[in-house]
Formats: structure tokens, C-alpha cells, sequence
């Protein structure tokens, strides 16, 4: 049943279909952004691996990876800590893929690009975990405030808590849900990375063969993190258990918002209900109808 006074808010929709997740968020009931995760396809961006050097390629600078998968990773030396990866002799100006890599390796990596056709993913070592409000980055010095913050203001009162984080090892990135935040909630959100930066360290250490060291968010999860902000009047989900694993994820993160969510049952799909099917059908026409009558190409 849908509510016409919800009609100028906005919303987070899930969708849950045996065969894909269909997230949508939606702004004065147009559809202003959708994700599409593929139920079958096993998700590996964001993911953390222990990995070993297979090829070093100083012709393109870069280096083949495996990190347990069937195809070997990409990882250019633009993608390298140069922090952790110091060079292995002195060199002057910036040190060559050799220098800082050689076959057999050992290193951490994480998927930054999903595989493409017969192309292996793409990695990096300067690992990124983002939580409710911040991202934390271990071994890096390029903490700062999102892009997306574009109030002179805010961006420099959000740059003083950065410091009152005081961590010489780690930075982090202050996300758009972090805005309005005071010190202390920024800090429990680091100090939570921290912890679980903490854990995949000992994790990686323990490991002997390329593998899987940490596991990003399944979709339901990652979209409530990293899109769910104050102006999100409701998150409707069709599907119990997604329901309850998004409920566990606001009652450990943000309790105070759990009233936002919804468990639909309607009798129509959720999509349809909220009147947005029709918009992403258009997504893949060849045609999209005007209200002129016309059409774009």
C-alpha cells in the first residue's frame, strides 16, 4: 500500500528475488539511484586476501597476484603502499615495481575492480575499511573529508575531529554520514575499524596459501551503510530475512533509527507498490517516454 504523504521523502527500497538483490533509492518518488547485485555471482569487491607475487612485469609496471582465485589479480604500482613497500635498494626519484616486488611475495591485497570477462580483478595494498561514519585507512597518511562535503564550513570542523582521533598509524576519511557527528561518535566508529583492522592483521599472519582474510558486507548490509543518512525517512525491505539482518545492523549501529525500518507484505511486488517499476524498466529500453509525449534514444 503505498502512502502519498511519503511521497517527497526519501527512501531506501529492497528488493529480494531469488535470482538478485534490487536496491533503489528514491527522492520525491523518482528513482535516484539502483544497485543490482546478482544472487549467483559471488561478490569479491572490497574483499581482503592474503596473496603471493606470481609475475612481476616491469614492462607495464605491475604485478600478478594470487590471491586464491582462478584468475591472478591485477596490481599496478600506482596501487601500491608505497608506505609498506619500501624499495630494496636506494634509488633516486620514484622506485620501479621491481624494486618493491618480487616473485613470492607475501602480501595483503584488496579487490578495488571486479573481474571482467577474462580479465582477473584488479588490487590494491592500501587497504580501505569504511564504517557507519568514517573510513578507515591502516598504514596511510591520506585521511581528509569526502568530496561529497562541500560546505567550507563543516569541511573544517569535521578536519579538527579528524585530529582529535590521534592515531600516527592509520588514517581515515570522513564520509557524508559523518557530518553532523560529535567526537566521541566518530571515535567509537574508529576505534571499531580499528578493531577489526586488528583481527584481519592477526588473520594474515596465520595464513600459509593465497585465501580469503576478510569478507566485505553482503549487499542488503553494504547499501544501508553507505547510503542511510538523516534525510532517509524509511527503508522498506520485502524479504524477512533481510529484514532481520538490516534490524541487527541498526540496532548494533544506530538504534535510534530503527523505527525507519519496514518489513513490506504488500500484495503487489515492493518495486511496483512505491511506483518505481516503471522507471527501471526505462533503464533498459531503447526508448525512454517523455511526458511531451516524445521519446529519448
Amino acid at each position: 500500500m503505498r502512502n502519498k504523504l511519503e511521497e517527497n521523502e526519501k527512501k531506501i527500497l529492497i528488493n529480494v528475488e531469488d535470482d538478485e538483490t534490487r536496491i533503489a533509492v528514491v527522492e520525491n518518488s523518482t528513482l535516484d539511484n539502483l544497485y543490482i547485485e546478482q544472487t549467483h555471482r559471488t561478490q569479491i569487491l572490497g574483499n581482503i586476501y592474503f596473496g603471493k607475487v606470481v609475475k612481476v612485469q616491469p614492462s607495464f609496471q605491475a604485478a600478478f597476484v594470487n590471491y586464491g582465485a582462478d584468475r591472478h589479480g591485477f596490481l599496478a604500482i600506482s596501487d601500491i603502499n608505497s608506505q609498506l613497500f619500501k624499495p630494496n635498494r636506494a634509488t633516486r626519484g620514484r622506485p620501479s615495481i621491481n624494486q618493491l616486488l618480487k616473485s613470492g611475495q607475501e602480501i595483503m591485497v584488496q579487490v578495488i575492480k571486479d573481474e571482467v570477462g577474462h580479465k582477473g580483478a584488479t588490487l590494491s595494498t592500501n587497504i580501505s575499511l569504511p564504517g557507519r561514519f568514517l573510513v578507515f585507512m591502516p598504514d596511510s597518511e591520506r585521511g581528509g573529508v569526502s568530496r561529497k562535503i562541500e560546505d567550507e564550513e563543516q569541511r573544517a570542523r569535521l578536519k579538527h575531529l579528524l585530529k582529535g582521533l590521534g592515531s600516527e598509524d592509520a588514517s581515515a576519511i570522513i564520509r557524508t554520514a559523518g557530518v553532523d557527528r560529535s567526537l566521541s561518535e566518530l571515535k567509537r566508529d574508529f576505534m571499531n575499524l580499528r578493531r577489526i583492522w586488528n583481527q584481519i592483521k592477526e588473520k594474515f599472519e596465520e595464513f600459509e596459501k593465497p585465501g580469503l582474510i576478510y569478507q566485505e558486507e553482503e549487499a542488503t548490509t553494504r547499501m544501508i551503510r553507505d547510503y542511510f543518512t538523516e534525510e532517509v525517512a524509511q527503508v522498506v525491505i520485502d524479504d524477512a530475512n533481510a529484514f532481520q539482518r538490516t534490524l541487527e545492523f541498526f540496532q548494533s549501529n544506530m538504534p535510534s533509527q530503527q523505527n525507519r525500518l519496514q518489513l513490506y507484505l504488500g500484495e503487489k511486488t515492493l518495486f511496483a507498490s512505491y511506483g518505481i517499476e516503471a522507471q527501471v524498466e526505462c533503464l533498459y529500453r531503447n526508448h525512454v517516454p517523455l511526458p511531451s509525449g516524445g521519446s529519448l534514444v
